[in-house]
């Protein structure tokens, strides 16, 4: 992918001010973000965000090998809702248990699990993913701007 412009860069920063703000005060956590590199059954991909179990290792420059426990992809200029769902899928698919795809054109969440999606706007808090106690920001928070 080609590198992403204004909007998705400043939304992907606010995912990750949300994700790093939670894991500062719950330990046992990893965030990483900025096309954080993960390789799952042979296959790369790089996500906007995620959160993973901590490994209580050093972190190195390598892939992560597991699966996030929440993987986030904000929508770029050339990508449509249907190919983030397809990248929803994969991870699904890899073990992922909550999957946030950001839509910053409309300002929505898409939450999707295997139990299917559900559409949440700026007024609304995300649902808690499954072993991320705390985890529940307001949609407004993943989408903050400056005043």
């Amino acid at each position: 992918m080609p590198p992403c412009g204004e909007e998705q860069s400043s939304v992907a920063a606010s995912v990750a001010w949300v994700l790093v703000d939670w894991a500062r005060r719950t330990p046992g956590f990893d965030v990483g973000g900025n096309e954080a590199g993960v390789i799952l059954d042979g296959e790369v991909r790089g996500l906007d965000g995620g959160v993973w179990k901590s490994s209580g290792k050093k972190r190195s420059n390598r892939f992560r090998r597991t699966a996030p426990l929440l993987a986030v992809e904000v929508q770029g200029e050339e990508e449509t809702v249907d190919s983030l769902r397809a990248k929803a899928a994969w991870y699904l698919e890899h073990g992922t248990g909550t999957v946030w795809l950001v839509l910053p054109s409309i300002n929505v969440v898409l939450v999707v699990t295997e139990s299917g999606e559900k559409r949440l706007r700026e007024r609304e808090r995300l649902p808690e993913p499954a072993g991320l106690r705390g985890l529940h920001p307001l949609v407004a928070d993943v989408f903050w701007r400056a005043a």
